[in-house]
């Protein structure tokens, strides 16, 4: 069984158009697939991934693909060891995996992400940063794939 399927078809599909625009072609090469992903693998707050730059179309995303976000976060846990109460991101008040993982558990909003109430707005925006999170982490694993010589 392949994990996120629909999640890792968009991210394949992003990145393989990008690797045919990058050769000019109808046609992707080696070397302009192997640009695509590194600048894919740079990471979603670039720019680079052009409808994960607003919040509202990171959310509608993370809404369409929730239970796929969870498992690619549950996926890189196993992978890692890293645990629950672990932090997912830097800073004093990171997000730990937890905190990602109970962000699938409904629908997040705009109106949750700029709500008064803390615990709300803290959950709409782990929201977003489990699906960054997890398009990055199909990201690196379809390199393993498409160009495996990064």
């Amino acid at each position: 069984m392949t994990l996120a399927p629909r999640l890792r078809a968009y991210v394949r599909r992003t990145i393989l158009e990008a690797a045919r625009d990058y050769a000019n072609a109808k046609r992707r090469t080696p070397e302009s697939t192997k640009a695509a992903f590194m600048d894919a693998m740079r990471g979603t707050d670039t720019g680079w991934w052009n409808d994960l730059i607003y919040t509202a179309d990171i959310l509608d995303r993370f809404n369409r693909h929730r239970s796929e976000v969870r498992d690619a976060i549950r996926d890189f846990m196993g992978e890692t060891g890293a645990g629950m109460a672990d932090p997912a991101e830097h800073g004093h008040d990171a997000h730990t995996y937890a905190d990602l993982i109970a962000a699938t558990g409904r629908r997040q909003t705009w109106a949750d992400y700029t709500s008064d109430d803390k615990a709300r707005a803290r959950e709409a925006d782990a929201a977003t940063l489990a699906l960054r999170f997890a398009v990055e982490y199909l990201a690196g694993d379809l390199a393993r794939t498409y160009a495996p010589d990064l």
